[in-house]
Order: C-alpha cells, then sequence, then structure tokens
C-alpha cells in the first residue's frame, strides 16, 4: 500500500500538517493514540470516518519519516528542517586565543560594605 494516497499535506487543512485524505485529522493524533495504548479498532472506532488502510498509511508514513536507504520521505528533507549541526564542533579544542575570548580575565569588584 502507498500511503501517500492517504496522507496529505495541504495549508488549507491543519496548518499544512500531515493528514489523512484531506480530513481535518493529522497523522500526529492518530500516532499518539497508539502510542497511549489504544488499539487499531479503537482508533477507528474514536474516526469512523477513517479505514484501516488510513491507519496503516500514518504508520507506513512515520516509519518513512525516520528513513532507510529506501528513498522514503525521510530522504528529501522537509523545508522547514534546521539545517544539520557540526557533530564535531562540541569536541574541538580551544586554542589560547579562542580561551582568552570567551573566558575574559577577572576584574576585582570593589567590597562596598
Amino acid at each position: 500500500m502507498d500511503y501517500r494516497k492517504s496522507i496529505t499535506i495541504d495549508q488549507q487543512v491543519c496548518g499544512g500538517k500531515p493528514c489523512i485524505r484531506g480530513l481535518p485529522i493529522t497523522v500526529a493524533e492518530i500516532l499518539q493514540c497508539i502510542a497511549d495504548g489504544s488499539t487499531i479498532e479503537q482508533v477507528l472506532a474514536k474516526h469512523t470516518e477513517l479505514s484501516r488502510d488510513d491507519i496503516v498509511a500514518c504508520l507506513k508514513f512515520a516509519a518513512d519519516s525516520f528513513g532507510d536507504s529506501s528513498g522514503g520521505a525521510a530522504s528529501v528533507p522537509h523545508p522547514t528542517s534546521p539545517k544539520p549541526r557540526d557533530p564535531t564542533a562540541a569536541h574541538k579544542k580551544l586554542d589560547k586565543d579562542d580561551a582568552a575570548n570567551q573566558y575574559p580575565e577577572p576584574v576585582s569588584v570593589p567590597n562596598l560594605l
């Protein structure tokens, strides 16, 4: 099953969050129900306009969003995704000049009491 037939993204529906078939039901809402322990049957009872395939589409969309090498949703960055941080930046050592600029000499404060 291709989840792209069920999952839609439209700025006019739920502010552009991934929804099911253009309905004002977000993928996140369905995933949260399942994460909270609801069964698929319970989700379908709560959202009677959905089908089992819609729930499976939400799960596939979520799985694809976390990426693999199959070219799923995660292989294309979302336009508002933050740029990845440099993983080595936290491990770079400061040289003397950097340390001096980052940590100025202590200043004496007169005792005013």
